[in-house]
């Protein structure tokens, strides 16, 4: 009965990365084919000031993970990194701002609003949540989470793709 429902865990883990893999995939085909290269070339770069800016973790995620898998005090735990969260992403959202204008130039528009709310996003608000459900040993659930923010994800950016917000649409998908 154990190894039914570990094998059944580990199955759903498989289909939901295999769906998150196809979801971007068609995503990325269809962005490619609508918007053209250059769009898409100013949604990566954008991508790439993100996971550049990620360098910043500090691994208060990975150490959250951790303590809330040993079990005990869960909610000091929480607590402290979500704080601690909480502050780096206020230093390097500032930062941002403050070398705003040279992250417009780089992009060649005026995206570091943009920027700022998607690190807010991708950073505290995803990343912790899906660290908290792991760190509760649900990986099946965040992994069930995560192909499903994926999919609707593809769904609203096309949607706004369709309703003309063009590059925009795809980094408002991403909030």
């Amino acid at each position: 009965e154990n190894n039914r429902g570990l094998t059944e865990r580990i199955a759903l883990s498989g289909v939901s990365y295999i769906i998150v893999t196809v979801a971007g995939f068609l995503g990325t085909v269809y962005f490619a084919r609508v918007l053209g290269a250059g769009p898409l070339g100013v949604f990566a770069l954008g991508l790439g000031i993100i996971k550049w800016l990620r360098v910043t973790d500090l691994g208060v995620e990975s150490a959250m993970e951790k303590r809330l898998s040993e079990g005990n005090n869960r909610g000091s735990y929480l607590t402290a990194a979500l704080i601690l969260e909480l502050l780096l992403a206020t230093v390097v959202v500032t930062l941002l701002f403050v070398f705003g204008g040279q992250v417009n130039s780089y992009m060649g528009g005026k995206f570091v609003g943009v920027i700022a709310l998607l690190y807010i996003s991708d950073h505290f608000v995803k990343t912790v949540i899906v660290q908290s459900i792991r760190g509760c040993q649900r990986v099946h659930i965040s992994e069930g989470l995560k192909a499903l923010e994926r999919v609707l994800r593809v769904l609203f950016q096309v949607a706004l793709i369709f309703l003309g917000y063009e590059v925009l649409s795809l980094f408002i998908g991403m909030i």
